[in-house]
């Protein structure tokens, strides 16, 4: 049986980079996207068709707890195991810091910092259960290192994801 990788924002980007190279390894993959379909359906087409492998499409709103549940079953229902999960999605809201908003805050940090929390939370006891898995939280380390008041609440999630991942 393939392994089976969850990418969070893979229709695009790094995401979509990341998707092609477990893909290319043999791993059926878990294409999450938040709006564009047929951006995530035409990379499903294109990793099934050039490496015969099995991919799942799911659109889910990592800003919705009930929308990452969702993506975690899905993966489950379809595949009965998650070996690799790659936290990759992220939003990074620019603007001056006078302007900046809780709620601009509150969406990043959902985004950033609670979805990853929360797939961990619900799928590192399957992996642990199945004697395998890897958890990838993608961050930066300039987040530690530069100062950026226009991307503070990005700055600030992916400081905390940083410290999740130590700690978890």
């Amino acid at each position: 049986m393939n392994r089976v990788v969850l990418v969070t924002g893979s229709s695009r980007g790094m995401g979509r980079s990341e998707i092609i190279e477990f893909a290319s390894r043999g791993y059926n993959v878990v294409i999450n996207y938040v709006s564009n379909k047929e951006r995530a359906d035409t990379l499903k087409k294109e990793v099934e068709e050039k490496y015969n492998i099995k991919a799942l499409v799911v659109q889910a709103d990592l800003s919705k707890e009930a929308d990452i549940r969702r993506l975690a079953q899905e993966s489950l229902d379809m595949f009965g195991k998650v070996d690799v999960l790659v936290n990759n999605a992220g939003i990074a809201p620019y603007s001056s810091f006078n302007e900046k908003t809780i709620d601009n805050f509150e969406n990043t940090m959902k985004v950033n910092l609670y979805a990853p929390f929360l797939l961990t939370q619900i799928l590192g006891p399957i992996m642990v259960k199945n004697k395998y898995g890897k958890i990838i939280n993608i961050a930066t380390i300039d987040v530690m290192k530069t100062f950026n008041p226009e991307s503070a609440e990005y700055d600030a999630s992916k400081a905390a994801l940083i410290n999740l991942t130590q700690n978890s």
